[in-house]
């Protein structure tokens, strides 16, 4: 999930990181003329099980 927005409070942040899904957390900010900048301000990875779909779990 991406999530697009002015700003992120420091509660959204902890948020990214305590769930267990991938969120990103993305500032805009438009320039003049029209211009969109996006900066990537938090991030949380996804689970190993989402990378390696058909590793068997860890231990087996």
């Amino acid at each position: 999930m991406t999530c697009i927005a002015a700003g992120f409070s420091h509660h959204d942040r902890v948020a990214v990181q305590r769930l267990h899904e991938r969120i990103d957390l993305v500032r805009y900010r438009i320039f003049d003329g029209g211009l969109l900048g996006l900066l990537l301000v938090e991030s949380a990875p996804a689970p190993t099980s989402w990378i390696y779909p058909n590793q068997p779990p860890s231990g087996s």
